[in-house]
């Protein structure tokens, strides 16, 4: 009998072709428990009409066990959620518990990280996904530090922290100040370096002040 007096027998046995099967009858859940105090380690819910379900196989030598989707949709995916504000952890090196990965909690987000894996001679994906149409994506250091972006060969090619930026593998440097924008012509075509008059190379060199400074331009140049 269940809590309200009505049968729901649970089963355990073996079918035809040797599988084991454990059944909570009616809408209950399948518990699990330890210790003598029968402290709760896992449950698995009840969902009427279920066509999808997880799977879990363990792994000859030189492989990994493995948790799948299983079900008669075609495409099947997986949730994982927390409780509250917990966050997902993922950890290595067993016993020692190494966390490597950990995502954690923003309350009413509609906005998150996509990943997508590629095709031959195509590339890996990292995009923000979500209900907003324009979102971007911030890449935060801790502290002090900052980002590097690195080469195939593992080469810094572009780093940026709390002091500023560097190219190639050059410690980040702050933005450098005490510039003003020139006043008068500005001018970006080309020239002729045999030909070239003093007025036309520093129309040049403005429009490049002009470019890089605060004021106008990509910010490297500062007052």
């Amino acid at each position: 009998m269940n809590a309200v007096g009505s049968t729901a027998a649970s089963l355990l046995f073996l079918d035809t072709t040797d599988n084991t099967w454990l059944a909570a009858g009616g809408a209950s859940k399948a518990l699990f428990f330890s210790n003598s105090d029968f402290e709760k380690q896992f449950a698995i819910i009840s969902i009427n009409n279920a066509v999808n379900n997880f799977e879990v196989s363990g792994a000859v030598s030189g492989q990994a066990p493995l948790l799948w989707m299983k079900g008669s949709d075609t495409d099947v995916g997986a949730s994982f959620g927390t409780k509250g504000a917990g966050v997902h952890s993922f950890y290595s090196g067993g016993a020692s518990f190494y966390k490597q990965v950990e995502i954690g909690h923003v309350a009413s987000a509609v906005n998150w990280v996509s990943l997508k894996g590629a095709v031959t001679t195509d590339h890996p994906i990292v995009q923000p996904g979500g209900s907003d149409a324009n979102p971007s994506m911030i890449v935060q250091g801790k502290g002090t530090g900052g980002v590097k972006i690195n080469d195939g060969a593992a080469a810094t090619k572009f780093e940026v922290n709390t002091t500023g930026i560097g190219f190639f593998g050059t410690t980040p440097v702050a933005a450098k100040t005490g510039w003003g924008v020139p006043t008068g012509t500005f001018t970006r075509t080309t020239y002729v370096t045999s030909t070239v008059t003093l007025p036309q190379l520093a129309e040049r060199v403005a429009a490049l002040i002009q470019d890089f400074h605060q004021t106008a331009g990509y910010g490297a140049l500062r007052t």
